[in-house]
């Protein structure tokens, strides 16, 4: 301490807080019109070739991050593949990432695997169309959601990814909330444990031995999360998956529990707010049940 100065302690009256929060993504199914779909499909399509180039030249430059496959791969993928700028940036973003997992395997994505839509390339138009970019031109896409992920759109950030399942579009968005968010429960579902019916709920459904078993030979353990690509082989042993695809490694019970999670999500049911005229001329919502369970 110099002399004849006085020690200043640290906390001389200045308050200092944080503020805790967790992430949500929410499911919102796009409903295009044929012509928009195929549009979807060949930017989709076009976009993972754009990803697999980019890779493939990282890999046999030795380089893994997002600045160097960048300076290499950038402006070849503007001029080969006709993507926007901000699409570039998110296919080397791809590549990037499953290089993050592993160096020692190119990745080679499906032509129908996920785009990374961020802000400059997506955009909501109020609470029921989004507007996204697309090898043609914006297209404006109405879209359908449950009254859980209406209220909280407006916290959406960062990207938002565009899958393809089943025939059908989904924006998987993800949003910011703090994490003791209240949430006003409108039911409540008893659940009994037992052993000859593992589990019967308060609707009267059943989940007995059977139907778990037929959700595991389903190939859950067998097929990569991240690029959807199934086959024996991808069992490297009884604890691990080790994609042949893409590279991607984990403990198979792990991958086991996200594919189920997964078709979970795809399978729930979508349903969007319908307004209709009553008898004094107010409009009202209808209701449901918003109860989804996943098992496995």
């Amino acid at each position: 301490m110099v002399p004849g100065r006085s020690r200043v302690p640290l906390d001389h009256g200045i308050g200092y807080g944080y503020t805790r929060s967790m992430k949500l993504t929410l499911q919102l199914q796009l409903l295009p019109t044929p012509d928009q779909k195929a549009n979807l499909l060949a930017t989709m399509e076009r976009f993972n070739e754009a990803a697999t180039f980019a890779a493939k030249v990282g890999f046999e430059a030795g380089v893994f991050g997002q600045v160097m496959i960048h300076k290499r791969a950038y402006h070849q993928i503007r001029e080969r593949f006709g993507i926007s700028a901000q699409l570039a940036v998110r296919a080397i973003a791809k590549a990037v990432e499953c290089f993050q997992r592993d160096k020692t395997k190119c990745p080679v994505f499906k032509p129908r695997s996920a785009i990374c839509y961020d802000h400059r390339v997506l955009s909501f138009k109020g609470l029921t169309t989004v507007s996204m970019w697309s090898l043609s031109s914006r297209l404006l896409i109405p879209f359908v959601c449950r009254t859980y992920q209406k209220d909280r759109q407006g916290r959406s950030k960062g990207q938002a990814d565009l899958i393809y399942r089943q025939g059908k579009f989904y924006l998987l968005c993800t949003i910011e909330m703090p994490e003791n968010a209240p949430v006003e429960p409108t039911d409540v579902l008893g659940v009994d444990l037992g052993i000859v019916n593992l589990a019967t709920d308060s609707s009267g459904e059943e989940f007995t031995g059977e139907k778990i078993d037929k959700v595991r030979q389903r190939n859950t353990s067998r097929t990569c999360p991240e690029c959807g690509h199934c086959e024996k082989a991808n069992r490297k042993n009884q604890a691990e998956l080790e994609c042949r695809h893409c590279g991607y490694s984990a403990n198979t019970d792990f991958v086991g529990a996200r594919n189920i999670r997964d078709r979970g999500i795809v399978t729930c049911p979508t349903i969007g707010v319908v307004e209709a005229k009553t008898g004094n001329g107010t409009a009202a919502e209808t209701a449901y049940k918003p109860i989804a369970l996943a098992m496995g």
